[in-house]
């Protein structure tokens, strides 16, 4: 072999050999995704939530797994993802093993790109809660918090209680709202459904007749209107639980206790 020929070939061979190979899979790039979910004050308040998980998966990834961080509005964390489409974002938050919201959020992620996840969280089990959940009102003004469930399945008993401090607030008007109750077709009892300013105790206690209606899904179940008597901030607490009163709890057409989560509101009071 002529020298300048030898000298040709191991040159191609060596280009050949350090140059990728078109059916060479190329490396899959990595975005970075900060998350920040926004839940309910009082889930943190209470300490309802223990914990709260992120997974990412996709057809074409292995599946990425991170704990967010519980803050006093929400949770937060950064997660490294490979970049590509469909990228299916799951938040999960736990109360001890418990699942009790969940959200689902799906993303297109660009190599290079910072993304930020947007997830609207849903609850799990059932619910019931005051809202809004922060109000600010001023001394000697009047405001109603709405009583309301959420995912209940198949209620036919609801009892709950909501306790105040009645230095700072007092009741001045309580209605029912029989939409979510009646959906099944059935009559409401009203057990319990009464005020005490003295105390600082709303009582709502309503029966689905027959059982056999019970209802689920969500909506309202009361209205509550206070009146600011003074400046201060205070906490309405959202009590089911049976072993306060035997009257409280959320039980299904056959009677079992149904496991819920109560989620009460801050009030937050100015001066005028």
């Amino acid at each position: 072999m002529r020298p300048y020929i030898f000298i040709a070939a191991m040159t191609t061979l060596f280009w050949a050999c350090n140059s990728q190979s078109p059916f060479t899979p190329k490396a899959q790039e990595h975005v970075s995704v900060r998350a920040s979910i926004p839940i309910h004050p009082s889930i943190t308040a209470t300490n309802s939530l223990t914990s709260m998980e992120l997974v990412v998966t996709a057809d074409n990834m292995d599946t990425v797994r991170a704990t967010l961080t519980l803050t006093s509005i929400g949770a937060e964390g950064q997660v490294t993802v490979p970049s590509g489409p469909d990228r299916q974002f799951t938040v999960t938050g736990y109360m001890g093993t418990l699942p009790v919201l969940q959200g689902v959020s799906e993303m297109d992620l660009d190599a290079g790109q910072t993304a930020s996840l947007t997830v609207t969280m849903n609850y799990l089990i059932s619910t019931i809660i005051l809202s809004p959940p922060n109000v600010t009102v001023k001394r000697d003004s009047v405001f109603t918090v709405n009583l309301g469930a959420r995912n209940v399945q198949n209620l036919a008993i609801f009892g709950a209680r909501v306790q105040f401090d009645p230095t700072l607030l007092t009741v001045t008007d309580l209605g029912r709202r029989d939409s979510l109750l009646t959906s099944g077709g059935g009559s409401i009892t009203q057990l319990e459904f009464s005020k005490n300013n003295s105390t600082g105790i709303v009582d709502v206690v309503l029966g689905i007749f027959p059982a056999s209606n019970a209802v689920s899904g969500s909506g309202p179940i009361a209205e509550i209107t206070f009146k600011a008597l003074a400046t201060g901030e205070t906490t309405l607490q959202l009590i089911t639980d049976p072993s306060v009163d035997s009257d409280l709890g959320l039980y299904d057409r056959t009677a079992n206790e149904i496991t819920s989560l109560a989620l009460g509101n801050l009030i937050q009071i100015a001066s005028p």
